[in-house]
This record gives structure tokens, sequence and C-alpha cells, in this order.
């Protein structure tokens, strides 16, 4: 009963409120009791009073948001919220709703009878994903689709243990000679030696450096170049006998000398400076002979080739297919090559192996595409030398051949 006095009170505030020229045409208020479309009197302990078999009385409508949003609502203030479909009056502190307690559940009546079918509501959203089913059993095999695009190439594969030296081949024929040099540049005159001891003069014929009697051998009682005729005779002319009479032209003698040194030591540097050219001569015939020695061994090395070659150009694998390792061209080469090869689909792994002629392993190569294939291989900073490089397929040596690099 308070909850409906509450509605009573809210009622009877929207009555004081209310404008009568603003009820429809057909609502009629009677002024002494209050009482609107009353066709029997007011109830005594009413203040105000609604009349009507075919009509009720429609409170404000509005959503629980909106009823919130009611600035200082006063206490008994009625509303009716359409999206929870309950009555709601103020009590002065919260808004409280006019509904009562829930009451005990009555029996299950029967069951009507069913409805016609509604229209198909809106699509709802998409549910969360159930959990996985078991596998159903596996169903015959499709057929085999059409062969896919050829992948990207993998990555190069881990290097495999070094195979065994193979067995040293025989020692080729001597290449032929080579052209000779251009010759070198002429080196560096040396440093002038150290002055040799005085010489001993030609008249001083026991070495004592003093004039004796017996080497005056002109009798004119002076020792000079005068005196050495007889003995060589090679310095006595008449210009001389003509410049050194009584001594007085030793000074012409001097220069002279000194001139014979110096034409002596040109032609020492002319003959060193020959030396050096024919030095230079033979170290470039040396390695003219050392080419043509490299030469003759890489003919001979292909005259076998060929021969091995002709006897056996493919090896038949126990699969029945046909693998193929072909020569590099160009050889020899000098800063890259092409190496041709063939590898059968059966085969698993196939791995081309560069060695040197020790037999160390200096790369590897991973064939990733099996059928016809190259591999270009660049020298790098290798040196001037014989090189061999084999095909292995499955772990297995198939072939090997030799390849020249030159600088």
């Amino acid at each position: 009963m308070k909850k409906f006095y509450y509605i009573y009170l809210s009622l009877f505030s929207f009555m004081l409120s209310w404008n009568p020229l603003s009820m429809a045409q057909s609502s009629q208020i009677n002024p002494t009791n209050g009482c609107i479309n009353c066709n029997t009197s007011t109830a005594s302990s009413a203040v105000f009073e609604l009349q009507s078999t075919s009509k009720g009385l429609l409170v404000p409508r509005m959503t629980t948001t909106q009823r919130n949003a009611i600035v200082n609502p006063a206490k008994g203030l009625l509303v009716f919220t359409i999206d929870t479909n309950v009555f709601w009056y103020f009590n002065g502190t919260e808004w409280t709703t006019t509904q009562g307690p829930q009451g005990l559940q009555g029996k299950i009546g029967t069951q009507g009878p069913a409805g016609a079918t509604g229209a198909t509501g809106l699509k709802g959203d998409t549910g969360a994903t159930g959990a996985n089913g078991t596998n159903g059993t596996n169903g015959a095999t499709g057929a085999t689709g059409a062969t896919g695009l050829k992948g990207d190439t993998g990555a190069a594969g881990a290097n495999g243990t070094n195979g065994t030296n193979g067995a040293t081949g025989a020692t080729g024929a001597t290449g032929l000679k080579g052209d000779t040099g251009a010759a070198g540049a002429n080196g560096a005159n040396g440093a002038t030696g150290a002055q040799g001891p005085p010489g001993i003069s030609c008249w001083d014929l026991n070495s004592n450096g003093i004039g004796d009697g017996a080497e005056d051998t002109n009798g004119d009682n002076l020792y000079n170049v005068l005196d050495c005729q007889a003995s060589s005779g090679s310095l006595h002319t008449p210009e001389l006998e003509n410049m050194l009479i009584d001594g007085e032209h030793l000074d012409k003698i001097i220069p002279l000398i000194s001139s014979v040194h110096k034409l002596k030591k040109e032609k020492d540097e002319e003959i060193n400076t020959l030396k050096g050219l024919i030095n230079q001569q033979q170290k470039g015939l040396k390695q003219q002979q050392e080419q043509i020695q490299e030469l003759t061994t890489l003919i001979q090395t292909l005259v076998n080739h060929k021969e091995i070659t002709d006897k056996v150009t493919i090896h038949e694998l126990k699969l029945g297919k046909v693998a193929f390792l072909a020569q590099n061209f160009p050889n020899p080469f000098q800063e890259q090559t092409t190496l041709n090869y063939f590898v059968p689909e059966q085969v698993q792994q196939a791995i081309i192996q560069i060695t040197n002629s020790s037999g160390a392993v200096l790369g590897k190569v991973t064939i990733q595409d099996k059928g016809k294939g190259q591999v270009v291989i660049d020298t790098g900073d290798l040196s001037t030398g014989n090189y061999y490089y084999s095909l292995v397929l499955d772990g297995q040596l198939f072939e090997t051949k030799q390849m020249v690099l030159t600088r």
C-alpha cells in the first residue's frame, strides 16, 4: 500500500500542474470534486480521481539513463523505464522500483498450442569458436596435383667430411718455351770503393820505396819514369820523354793518369750494366721455361683427360639413372669458370667439392635442383695452379676433373 500511496501522491502533483485546456475534447473535469470523466461521485478519501473503462493513465516513459539524468528529482516522483519495463519512484534518496518481491513460483500450467513462427530476427554476433571435435577417419587419397612453381634455392648445407685424396697424376711433358721478357731497368750505381794504398813506381824494381843505383837504368842519376823503359818500354814515348826531361813536366802526367782511371771506371760501369741486363734476361728465360713447363703439363693433362673421356663419358648409378660432370669452361681460366652437371632425380644429396693439388678441401657447393645445372666458380684470392672439382652423390665420389687457374 505504501508504494501505491506514492503513486497517488505523484498523480496528485501531476494534476496540480495539469492544464485542463490541453486535454482532449472528449475528457471533462469536474471542478467541484476534481474528477475527470467521472460518471459517479469521487471517493471522499481521494483528492484526485480518473475514471475510464477503456483508457488508462500514462506516466512519463524514458530510459534508465534519462531517468538518472533528472536534476533534483522530487520525493515520490514516478516514471516508467522502457529499457527495464519497471515503474520507479524517487524515495528522497534513490530511485526505487514499485515492483514487489517475487512470489513463489506457481505450478506449471499445461502447454498451450504452439504459436505461429515469427519472422526471422536479425543475425546475431558470431559466437566464440567451439572446441575442436574429434578427428574423423582419413578420406581416400586424392589425385596428385599439378607440380607447383619452383621454390627459392635453400641455404647451403653444412660441409661434408673430406674424402680421401686421389692418386697423384703422372707428370706432364715440358711445355714450349715462351717469349723473352722485356729487359729490366738499369740498377743504381754502387758506392765508390775505398782508396787503395799508394802504388809502386815503375822504376822501383825491388819495391823498397827508394831509388837504388841499379834502378837508374838510363844513367842520368835520376829516378823517374824514364828508368822504366828498360823493363817494359810501354811508357817510353817521345812525347813522354819530352814532357819528363829533368822531371819538370810531371804535373802534366797526373791529369793524364786521372783521365785513364776515369775512363776505366766508366768502362767498368758499362760492364756492370751489361752484367745486370744479362742477369735479367737469364731470369726472364727461367720464368719462360717455367711457363713452358706449366703449359706442357696442361697439354699432357688435357690429352690424358681426353683419353679417359673417350672411354667413359658417363657413369651408371645403381638406380639406373645417369649422372654427368662436364669439363669446366674456360680452362685454363683467370677469374671465373663454369661447371656444368646433371643430377638424377633419385639422388638425395649432390655436392660439388673443390680441392687443391694437395687434396685440401677449399669449398663445397650443395646442389639444390636436380637435372641439368651449372655452378660458377669465382677464383677470389686463389693463386695460380692446378685445382680439382668433384661431384659427390649421396656421400659417394662420382667423378673428379682438373681445372687450371692462371693469373
